[in-house]
Order: C-alpha cells, then structure tokens, then sequence
C-alpha cells in the first residue's frame, strides 16, 4: 500500500520544464500535492534526482515550482518539490487555484482548467 505524505489532485494543465543548463520543454502537470507534482512528458529527457523548475501559467498568476526528480516512469516524471517556504507557497498557491476552480465548475460540465 502506498503512503503519500500529502493528498495528490488531479489536473490537466500546461507546464513548462526548465533544467540547469537552461533547457526548455512542455509537459502536463496531470496531478500536484504541496510536496511534489506528476509530469506527463517524454521521461528519456530526464535523469533520475535532476533539478528542474517547472511553470505553470493560468490566467491570473504565473507559479514557478523547484524540485527534483523521484521517479521516471513510461509516461513522465515525478518531482518532489524544494522543502522551503518559496516553494511551498507556490505549490499551495497553485493547488488553490485548482482547487477553486474545480469546486466552482457546473456539475456535468467539462471539469478541465485550461491554461494553454
């Protein structure tokens, strides 16, 4: 059985990868925690504890996220996300948004946040 230290919420939105040496690529941040986040990208980009900042814009705000990579899987990367107050603001910031979004989306309707 899987233990998390804090409670995943999913999501679909558009994120941005930035490694150390500058490197850009897109991802989707398909579900986020205060304490890491799941990237669907292409994982043969990445290796295993590599830093990354990941930014998600939506329409109101721009949140930048730091962490490094736990885990590579076939269908993208998780992070766990920098254990400073930066980061955790960012990280708690973003998951209100989402889940502000999602609690004020009419039932039967399409429940996607879209940032693209």
């Amino acid at each position: 059985m899987e233990h998390r230290a804090s409670v995943r919420t999913n999501t679909d939105l558009l994120a941005e990868l930035i490694t150390p040496n500058k490197h850009r690529a897109a991802g989707r941040l398909k579900n986020i925690s205060l304490l890491g986040v799941f990237i669907a990208t292409a994982p043969d980009e990445y290796r295993l504890h590599q830093a990354l900042h990941l930014v998600v814009r939506l329409t109101n705000a721009t949140y930048t996220l730091k962490g490094n990579i736990v885990r590579l899987q076939d269908n993208g990367i998780a992070i766990e996300l920098d254990a400073n107050a930066q980061s955790y603001h960012q990280s708690a910031s973003l998951l209100r948004a989402i889940k502000s979004f999602h609690s004020e989306a009419l039932p039967g309707a399409a429940n996607k946040l879209v940032n693209e």
